[in-house]
């Protein structure tokens, strides 16, 4: 096999090879599963290794991902499962090439099941005009593309360093992205820090046969940095129009948040671009983001996704929290110092159906049919979280809460449901309204008025928020 040739080969170039070499069957299922661009940058990928025996360093590839918590957690296959041929011959160049395209066939399958809101490529679309939006009189959103831009600059370049990678995961954008994944409590260890996702930016930039096969194997290598890598001009032309619309994206997101708060109310706060392994939008103390690549050039779910973690930013303006706790990060509005720890508990899981219900229906901006689907799932983890504080077992609380959240999980919509209920019974200031006075209030009103139109609660359900209510009245009014 004359691999100085074939370096550089075309598709003709390894067909000729196939037919002469006995590599025909293969060569013919490669073609029905890998169109010509894709199976040419597999098999110049594989000529290019060496020594060829580099095949092997695949799996620790995989390996070392998983170790610096940018692996896939489970939720998506292991990629090398066993060892791979060596290409050293035209017997091993097809059969392993033909092994990578059906780990790699697999790999978009499962993606594409698992995540099914992950938009898998651009679709060209230009930036939406937003101009119909104003602000608020006096708020503010400051829109951070640095991070993002400077990443796709280090990826672009094949030479970057570690020292390089280590500044750009040092960035603010990235810090703050990794912060919000830590205090979710669920994603399993290890938990990526700078110095991991230095390495997955390093070997994302590198142009080393490995790391080429590695990103072309799946879109979610390192940290979904493979993604950005192979679609760069994409993401740089995102970046700009994102960059270059900052303030109509300020006004169209603000401006629909505007209309469901009270008029006295005043917000001056960021909003920030980063990438992120399966979480497509967050918000810490400092500011709200979205992972871009999650979305691409998607601009309707982006921008529901935006508006819903700003609105969760104006959250901690807008709700009541107990005099103790300090600081300005979400355990601030979900946490709540009462007598009973039972009381707290329900407090804490009342909450996060009101907070992430109604940062959902302000996001879409409407009702969306789906919620309705939500609720039967929702009130039965309601059901089971009582069952744990009626027998006193709190420590079964947290992974109730998890399971009504976790990827946007049934609480999400059934809060949903009950901000739509409050706002069409009333005005859309109401919502916010009723935040204000808390969120045990706002889920006895949503409740209360999805029960008049035909909702069946179960009664003790109704009994345990009715009693919450009176709890929280008492201990805000100091009697």
């Amino acid at each position: 096999m004359d691999r100085l040739r074939l370096i550089d080969g075309e598709i003709a170039d390894f067909a000729a090879l196939a037919s002469d070499s006995g590599a025909a069957e293969a060569w013919q299922e490669l073609t029905g599963v890998l169109d010509e661009q894709t199976l040419r940058e597999l098999l110049r990928c594989l000529v290019q290794l060496d020594p060829p025996e580099r095949i092997h360093e695949t799996k620790v590839l995989e390996q070392t991902q998983d170790d610096l918590g940018a692996g896939f957690c489970g939720m998506l296959p292991q990629q090398i499962s066993e060892d791979l041929l060596v290409p050293c011959d035209e017997a091993g160049l097809f059969a392993t090439a033909l092994a990578l395209a059906r780990v790699r066939s697999a790999n978009l399958a499962t993606l594409e099941n698992t995540f099914t809101t992950y938009s898998s490529s651009f679709s060209g679309r230009p930036f939406p005009l937003l101009r119909e939006f104003e602000k608020p009189t006096g708020w503010q959103l400051t829109i951070d593309v640095s991070g993002i831009k400077a990443l796709i600059a280090a990826l672009a370049n094949p030479e970057t360093t570690i020292e390089d990678a280590r500044a750009i995961a040092s960035q603010p954008a990235f810090t703050e992205m990794m912060t919000h994944r830590r205090e979710l409590g669920y994603v399993p260890e290890p938990l990526i820090d700078a110095d991991g996702l230095a390495w997955c930016i390093q070997h994302a930039a590198s142009d080393d046969s490995v790391d080429r096969l590695w990103r072309w194997l799946h879109p979610h290598n390192f940290f979904d940095l493979s993604d950005v890598r192979s679609n760069l001009e994409q993401y740089a032309q995102l970046v700009k129009a994102l960059d270059e619309h900052r303030s109509e994206l300020e006004a169209r997101i603000l401006g629909q948040i505007g209309v469901y708060v009270p008029a006295d109310i005043d917000f001056d706060d960021h909003l920030t671009f980063a990438v992120g392994w399966a979480i497509s939008g967050w918000a810490t103390r400092s500011t709200g983001g979205i992972n871009l690549e999650h979305f691409k050039d998607d601009f309707d779910r982006m921008l529901t996704t935006l508006t819903h973690e700003t609105f969760h930013r104006l959250q901690l303006t807008l709700c009541p929290a107990h005099p103790s706790n300090e600081g300005d990060d979400f355990d601030r509005i979900t946490n709540y110092a009462l007598e009973n720890p039972c009381d707290e508990a329900l407090y804490r899981v009342l909450s996060y159906v009101a907070l992430e219900g109604s940062a959902t229906y302000i996001g879409e901006g409407k009702l969306n049919p789906v919620w309705d689907e939500a609720a039967e799932p929702a009130l039965a983890l309601l059901s089971r979280i009582l069952d744990a504080l009626d027998s006193d077992t709190l420590e079964e609380i947290d992974g109730l809460l998890t399971e009504g959240l976790k990827s946007n999980g049934p609480f999400y919509g059934f809060g949903a449901l009950l901000s739509d209920a409050i706002v069409q019974a009333e005005e859309p200031r109401s919502l916010g309204l009723t935040l204000q006075s808390g969120t045990p209030h706002f889920v006895q009103k949503g409740l209360s008025i999805q029960i008049e139109h035909g909702l069946e609660i179960e009664p003790r359900l109704i009994a345990a928020v009715n009693r919450l209510v009176s709890v929280f009245s008492k201990h805000t009014s100091g009697t």
